[in-house]
């Protein structure tokens, strides 16, 4: 008889399966993830004073550098669960205001934000009910 060979541990193999199973498609090797790979992307729109996100383009969203301040409207295409990490980052001139200014945004009580040139806030947005996003402030002030 031969000797047993110690099965190999792969987790990128296990992380590939599991994501396989639940969304039809691996994480890596070129396939897509059906209906949910645009969701784990990251999207970096051009400057706006009023942009009105969109988290089906990707969940994660770093827009260009503020040249002024910021009105965020409503987002669009909005499902319950969504959720979006939002990365604002001031211009080398500083003193660009953010406000969460469309109805759908629930923003009252986070930090205030740091308008310091070359610093970046950091807001996580999560959707609750398939209308309305909560904000949650993680990161504000930190040099870019």
């Amino acid at each position: 008889m031969g000797q047993a060979q110690t099965p190999t541990y792969n987790p990128q193999q296990d992380f590939d399966t599991l994501f396989a199973h639940l969304f039809a498609g691996p994480l890596r090797g070129g396939a897509t993830i059906t209906g949910l790979a645009p969701l784990f992307g990251v999207q970096t729109p051009a400057f706006s004073a009023t942009p009105a996100l969109d988290p089906t383009l990707g969940m994660i969203v770093v827009p260009a550098a503020m040249t002024a301040g910021v009105n965020v409207a409503n987002p669009v295409n909005s499902q319950k669960g969504h959720w979006m990490l939002m990365v604002w980052a001031q211009d080398g001139t500083g003193g660009r205001a953010l406000a969460y200014t469309g109805s759908n945004w629930r923003s009252v009580g986070i930090a205030a934000q740091s308008t310091t040139l070359n610093t970046v806030t950091i807001d996580l947005g999560i959707c609750v009910d398939g209308t309305i996003w909560r904000v949650v402030r993680l990161v504000t002030g930190q040099t870019v």
